[in-house]
C-alpha cells in the first residue's frame, strides 16, 4: 500500500464518490436523491475525516453536478500526535478495513519511520512497538523522551546536642539528676556532615531538545574553622573538632569552645576560678570561694553547694546539680538561664529563666521567668522578681511566712507590634540571604569553568565580599530568630504577667503584677493576670 498517494478513494456510492487528496476532503455527487441525514452513518465509519463545510456538502448532494466540492478535513494515513511538553509522541494508523488487509507490517514500518522524520521525532522512538503487531485506528505511543531529574539538595546534620532543659518524668515532675549543660567533645570527634548538593540529571524531548535540569539547593554549613576542622571527601564535607573543649551553636555556627574540666572541688586547692569559656566541675564549691565563666557552667556534685561567694556565667547558663545552702551569702548570676534542684538562703539572678526543681526558701530570686516543678514546686519566704510569669505549685506555707512575688509586666499591644516590626525585618534579611546565595552559586559555577584569568581572580574578590555578606546576614538572621522566640514566649503567657499558683497559695503571700498588688488573707488556687489594668483570678 503506496501512503503517498495524492489520491485516495474512502467511499464510491451509487450517488457520489468521495476521497482525499492530501489534508482535504472532496466530494463529488453525481445522482441526486440522497438523504443527507444517511451521511452521518458513512461518516461513522470514516474517523479520518472532519466535514468542515456543512453548506458546501448540503449544496453539492442537492444539485448533483459531479463536480469536485471540498467539504472537509483528512487525517494523513499515519497521524504523529506530539505532547504539549513534547515528551511523548503518538501514532495513530488512520486505515479503511480494505487498506488494512493489504497492509505490509515492513513497509509500513518504514512509512512510520518517515512520518517521524518529518514531524520532527527523532528520538526515544521505541522499536518494540515498531517489532509488534501495530493496532489500526487507535493511538498509540511510539516514542518516549525523558523529564530532567533535579540534583538533590545538600542534606546537612549536625552533632546532636543536650537539651538544657530537666529531664521530665511520667509523672510530670521534672529531674534535675539528668542535665547534660556541657556537650564535651575531644580533639577529632566527628560534629557534622555536609552531602553536597548535585547537579541533576538533563532530559530530552522526542524531537531532540535537551532540556537542563536544576542543581539541588544549597543549605548553609555554618562552623567556626578556629575551633572546627573540614575535610571534603566522596561528595560530602565532615567537621572535626581540632580541639578538647565544648561544643555549642553559637549565631548559627557550631564550634568549640575552651572548657576547663576541674575533677574534685573547687577549694583551697584551686583557688577561686575564673575562666573564658566553659567550667565543668565534678565535685562542689566550697564556702567562701567563687567560679567565674564566660561560658556555661557546670557543678555535678548531687549535695550541691553551700555559703558560697559567688558562681557568675557571663553569656551562659548555670547548672548546680544538687542545689544551695546558701547560708545568705551565697551568690549564682547566668546571663542566660539557672537550672537548680534547690535554693536555700541564696540570691539567684538569670538574664532569661530561672528553674527550680523542688523548693526555693527565703532566697531572692530575678529573671524573666521563674518556673518550679509544676507537682512539688514550692517558693517559702523571700522574694521574686520576674519580667513575665511566676509558676510554682505552692507559693508561702502553712505557717503564712511572708513571701513576696512580683511581676513586674509587659506591654502586649507593643510587644504585639515589635513582633510584626521583626518579622518583616526577617524576612527582608532571609529575601537578601537567599539572594547573597544565589549569587555565590552563580560565582561558584563560574570558577569551576574559568581557567585562571584576571576575570577569575577579580570574581573571587566579589565572591570573597559576598562570604562577608553572607556571614553578616546569617548572624543577623539568627539573632532575630532569638528575639522573636524570646517575644513569642512573653505574649504566651496570660494578660500581661501571670502568676500560677497550681495547688495553692497561702496567707500572707503578697502578689504584684504592674502595680496592682493583693495580699492574700486566704488560701488561693489558680492564676492570677493582670489585662488593660485589671486583675484577674481563674
Amino acid at each position: 500500500m503506496d501512503t503517498n498517494k495524492t489520491q485516495r478513494k474512502l467511499v464510491d456510492h451509487e450517488y457520489f464518490s468521495l476521497w482525499a487528496e492530501e489534508h482535504l476532503v472532496l466530494i463529488a455527487v453525481s445522482k441526486q436523491g440522497f438523504n443527507l441525514l444517511d451521511f452521518n452513518s458513512i461518516l461513522a465509519e470514516l474517523p479520518m475525516i472532519k466535514i468542515s463545510n456543512f453548506m458546501q456538502l448540503k449544496q453539492a448532494i442537492e444539485n448533483a453536478t459531479n463536480e469536485p466540492v471540498v467539504i472537509g478535513e483528512a487525517k494523513p494515513i499515519i497521524e504523529v500526535i506530539l505532547s504539549k511538553d513534547l515528551l511523548e509522541a503518538s501514532i495513530k494508523l488512520n486505515l479503511l478495513e480494505e487498506e488494512i488487509e493489504v497492509c505490509d507490517h515492513k513497509h509500513m514500518v518504514s512509512e512510520i519511520l518517515k512520518a517521524l522524520e518529518t514531524a520532527g521525532v527523532t528520538d526515544g522512538i521505541l522499536p518494540e512497538v515498531l517489532k509488534n503487531e501495530l493496532p489500526f485506528n487507535e493511538k498509540v505511543v511510539i516514542a518516549r523522551g525523558a523529564e530532567p531529574v533535579d540534583g538533590k539538595g545538600a542534606q546537612v546534620r549536625y552533632i546532636e546536642l543536650s537539651e538544657k532543659r530537666p529531664q521530665i518524668n511520667e509523672d510530670h515532675s521534672a529531674n534535675f539528676y539528668e542535665m547534660n549543660l556541657i556537650d564535651e567533645v575531644a580533639k577529632g570527634d566527628w560534629l557534622g556532615e555536609k552531602i553536597i548538593a548535585t547537579e541533576g540529571t538533563p532530559g530530552w524531548t522526542v524531537t531532540g531538545e535537551i532540556l537542563p535540569a536544576k542543581k539541588g539547593n544549597e543549605s548553609l554549613f555554618k562552623f567556626d574553622p578556629k575551633s572546627v576542622k573540614e575535610v571534603k571527601e566522596n561528595g560530602a564535607i565532615t567537621l572535626y573538632a581540632k580541639k578538647n573543649g565544648a561544643v555549642v551553636i553559637e549565631n548559627g555556627k557550631i564550634k568549640v569552645d575552651d572548657m576547663l574540666v576541674i575533677t574534685g572541688d573547687v577549694g583551697v586547692d584551686t583557688g577561686n576560678i575564673e575562666f573564658d569559656g566553659s567550667i565543668k566541675i565534678t565535685g562542689t564549691v566550697t564556702d567562701s570561694f567563687s567560679v567565674t565563666a564566660t561560658k556555661d557552667i557546670s557543678i555535678l556534685n548531687p549535695l550541691g553547694i553551700g555559703g558560697i561567694d559567688k558562681i557568675i556565667s557571663r553569656q551562659g547558663d548555670v547548672y548546680i546539680q544538687g542545689g544551695v545552702f546558701g547560708k545568705g551569702t551565697a551568690y549564682i548570676e547566668a546571663a542566660q538561664n539557672v537550672y537548680i534542684k534547690h535554693a536555700n538562703e541564696c540570691t539567684i539572678v538569670a538574664g532569661n529563666e530561672i528553674n527550680i526543681g523542688y523548693y526555693s526558701i527565703g532566697s531572692d530570686l530575678m529573671a524573666k521567668k521563674v518556673v518550679l516543678d509544676q507537682h512539688k514546686g514550692k517558693i517559702i519566704g523571700g522574694s521574686v522578681k520576674a519580667k513575665v510569669q511566676v509558676i510554682s505549685a505552692f507559693i508561702g506555707n502553712q505557717y503564712e511566712r511572708e513571701t513576696e512575688i512580683k511581676i513586674e509586666g509587659f506591654n502586649r499591644l507593643e510587644l504585639k507590634q515589635q513582633l510584626e516590626a521583626l518579622l518583616k525585618d526577617y524576612k527582608k534579611r532571609l529575601i537578601e540571604l537567599e539572594k547573597v546565595n544565589r549569587e555565590l552559586e552563580v560565582y561558584e559555577t563560574y570558577f569551576s569553568l574559568q581557567e585562571e584569568s584576571d576575570g577569575k581572580v577579580n570574581a573571587l574578590k566579589e565572591y570573597e565580599n559576598n562570604l562577608d555578606v553572607q556571614e553578616k546576614l546569617s548572624q543577623e538572621v539568627f539573632m532575630l530568630e532569638k528575639q522573636r522566640q524570646v517575644i513569642v514566649s512573653f505574649l504566651e503567657t496570660k494578660g500581661e504577667g501571670e502568676i500560677q499558683a497550681i495547688y495553692k497559695a497561702y496567707p500572707e503571700t503578697t502578689m504584684q503584677i504592674k502595680n496592682i498588688q493583693k495580699k492574700l488573707k486566704k488560701s488561693m488556687t489558680g492564676m492570677y493576670y493582670v489585662k488593660k489594668g485589671k486583675l484577674f483570678f481563674e
